[in-house]
């Protein structure tokens, strides 16, 4: 039986339900205090001066990055327990040094809010690298990744996005017309930006791990790009997304880190318009049509579309989370299981 299956089976929700029931007791008191506690804190900027930033949280009341986290923190222990208990005892599983380390830290960071800080500024590589759930130890700290190509099988992934790039823009054109023009909205989200200020609209084709199948019905061609790409992009987990992102002019996404440091995230060009700014770690990038912008976005980032209503055009990227190239198969199997996205049927 593969790791996969095994993990799995670990997992299933009958097993996940008893063991939070057993458990809620316990872990009640310590959500409560996590849940009071604040992401806002003093952090040192790329300058090497201090800067105070807190970090953009949406509405959405499933996101496990924002408003949904703290409630999944009970059944991602008890699986993360599981996994141990379980590679103790089974040759069939053995989970790296690292995996143990970061399971352990885990623990720590979410089980005392007076330790959070000290447990990451302990094991992370920059101040401004701060993700929200999850820090995988031991992986190389690049903010942002020019290309993938010392990686085989990542270099062909890449290769299929940009051989995909116009039949991919011409759908997500004919999406966005139908929104626009108030044709069909369904499926377009309009997401939270803090006080950023403008508009930031999703289109899920994959949303936290979770196919939408509906949307992927209307985009055939981007849909069976998807699955060339699925054997290293982060499916069936929470931290996976595939998305079509638009940026409206006079728009910014205030400065947030992501969930984890376990995946790349890739935004392939579809309109890019001047005055556009990704910053990740306090280094400003760009994007450009029909290319990959791979970057960390567990580092501190923010987007901009400062181009004027009058004169510009909105910013659109379809957006692909990739596992870390660094992560072993086997890595990447006991993570998408610990952090299956039918944690969200909890």
């Amino acid at each position: 039986m593969a790791v996969h299956d095994i993990l799995h089976s670990l997992f299933s929700l009958d097993h996940v339900t008893f063991v939070l029931g057993v458990s809620s007791c316990i872990l009640g008191m310590l959500l409560v205090v996590v849940c009071k506690y604040t992401v806002s804190r003093e952090n040192s900027d790329h300058t090497g001066k201090a800067a105070v930033y807190s970090s953009a949280q949406c509405k959405n009341a499933d996101c496990v990055r924002c408003s949904a986290k703290e409630s999944l923190n009970a059944a991602i222990q008890e699986r993360m327990k599981s996994t141990l208990e379980f590679s103790a005892r089974n040759s069939t599983i053995k989970l790296s040094d690292r995996m143990i380390k970061s399971f352990k830290h885990y623990f720590a960071m979410t089980n005392s809010a007076d330790r959070i800080d000290n447990s990451n500024q302990n094991v992370r590589a920059s101040n401004l690298q701060n993700p929200s759930i999850f820090y995988m130890q031991n992986l190389s700290s690049d903010y942002c990744f020019e290309e993938l190509t010392e990686y085989s099988e990542y270099d062909k992934v890449l290769t299929i996005l940009k051989s995909s790039f116009e039949e991919v823009r011409e759908e997500f054109d004919g999406l966005w017309s139908d929104f626009v023009d108030e044709i069909d909205a369904d499926g377009w989200q309009e997401n939270s930006l803090s006080d950023g200020g403008g508009k930031w609209f999703t289109f899920h084709l994959i949303n936290q791990g979770r196919r939408q199948t509906l949307n992927m019905n209307r985009c055939p061609a981007t849909s069976h790009m998807i699955k060339k790409v699925e054997t290293l992009a982060v499916n069936n987990c929470i931290f996976g997304f595939v998305t079509f992102s638009v940026l409206m002019p006079g728009t910014h996404i205030t400065s947030h880190c992501g969930a984890t440091n376990t995946r790349i995230r890739c935004h392939l060009g579809l309109h890019i318009p001047e005055d556009c700014t990704l910053t990740v770690n306090g280094q400003d990038l760009h994007w450009t049509e029909g290319k990959c912008l791979l970057f960390d976005d567990s580092f501190q980032h923010e987007a901009r579309h400062s181009g004027l209503s009058s004169s510009s055009y909105p910013r659109s990227v379809l957006m692909i989370d990739l596992w870390h190239p660094e992560l072993s198969r086997e890595e990447r199997d006991i993570l998408q299981n610990v952090f299956h996205s039918d944690l969200l049927n909890l």
